[in-house]
């Protein structure tokens, strides 16, 4: 695969427990990853900016107090050190997740 066209349709991306997670692209300041939780979501704060975008299914995302719905298409966003996971989603959702900046994430 080029790492500079990543595509849901690619098989990589068809994930199956107990495997919910694969990395496409790593690149300094960049790393690109598919994630389909099974189940409960058990993400911890991570040390870098997230984006993600919902490839399908829907479901709830919880960032600190808040909690949004969530659909197809829908880009999520968690700043490094802040608690987050998708509250409910359904069986069929992956999404891809980008990783950016420094560590402790950009500053305002």
């Amino acid at each position: 695969m080029r790492d500079w066209h990543l595509s849901p349709i690619d098989q990589k991306f068809r994930l199956t427990p107990p495997a919910p997670l694969a990395e496409f692209l790593e690149r300094r300041a960049l790393t690109v990853e598919t994630h389909a939780p099974v189940g409960a979501d058990h993400q911890r704060p991570h040390t870098r900016d997230e984006g993600c975008v919902v490839v399908r299914g829907a479901g709830t995302f919880v960032r600190g107090d808040d909690h949004v719905a969530f659909r197809p298409g829908d880009f999520l966003f968690a700043p490094a050190g802040v608690a987050h996971h998708f509250g409910t989603l359904s069986d069929d959702h992956p999404a891809w997740f980008v990783f950016h900046g420094p560590e402790g994430g950009e500053r305002e």
